[in-house]
C-alpha cells in the first residue's frame, strides 16, 4: 500500500485539520516528531487577544490570565511503515510533552501494534489510503512540556492558517 512513510502523512495531517487542528510536519517543535497538531480553546485565544499579547508567554509570567493554558489539546504523532518497536518508543518519549501521543502506521500493521502500544500508553491511527481513523486512544500521562508546545504553536499559528489558504 505505502512505499514510504511521507506517503501517510498528508492523510494524518488532513484528519488533524479537519478536526480544528493547526499541524506542523516534521519541525524542531517536538523533537522532530512526524506531526504535531494544536487546538487551540478559543475563549483563551480571545482573551488574549483582548490582552494585545501577540508573543508567547514567559516561564514565571502570571501578571495576567495569559498564563492559563491556551490549548484544548496537543496531539504528537510518529508514522512507521513496520517497525512497531521503534514507533511506540518514539511516541511514548513524545507522551510527556502533549496531551495525546499516537502511532500511525498502514492499516494492516496498525492491528498488530494494538497491545504494545497499550502497554506504552500510547495510542493507534490505522491508515489506509484516502483516511485514517483511531483504532485505539492513548491513555492520558502527566505531560509537563505541554505549555511551551502549545506558545510554539501560538508564535507560528498565523503563518499556519495564511498555508491553509
Amino acid at each position: 500500500m505505502f512505499k514510504l512513510e511521507k506517503e501517510m502523512t498528508p492523510i494524518v495531517v488532513k484528519w488533524l485539520q479537519d478536526n480544528g487542528f493547526l499541524v506542523k510536519t516534521e519541525s524542531g517543535i517536538l523533537h522532530n516528531c512526524d506531526v504535531v497538531g494544536c487546538l487551540f480553546d478559543q475563549k483563551m485565544v480571545h482573551l488574549r487577544g483582548t490582552l494585545r499579547q501577540k508573543t508567547a508567554i514567559r516561564a514565571g509570567d502570571t501578571k495576567s490570565y495569559a498564563w492559563q493554558p491556551i490549548y484544548k489539546s496537543l496531539v504528537a504523532i510518529e508514522l512507521k511503515l513496520i517497525r512497531i518497536s521503534d514507533v511506540i518508543s518514539q511516541a511514548r518519549n513524545n507522551a510527556y510533552s502533549v496531551t495525546a501521543s499516537y502511532i500511525a502506521m498502514p492499516r494492516e500493521i496498525a492491528y498488530r501494534a494494538i497491545a504494545k502500544a497499550r502497554d506504552a500508553k500510547v495510542g493507534v491511527i490505522s491508515v489506509w489510503e484516502s483516511d485514517c481513523r483511531v483504532i485505539l486512544e492513548p491513555t492520558h500521562l502527566k505531560y509537563m512540556n505541554s505549555h511551551h508546545l502549545a506558545d510554539s504553536f501560538w508564535r507560528i499559528r498565523y503563518k499556519l492558517a495564511k498555508n491553509l489558504e
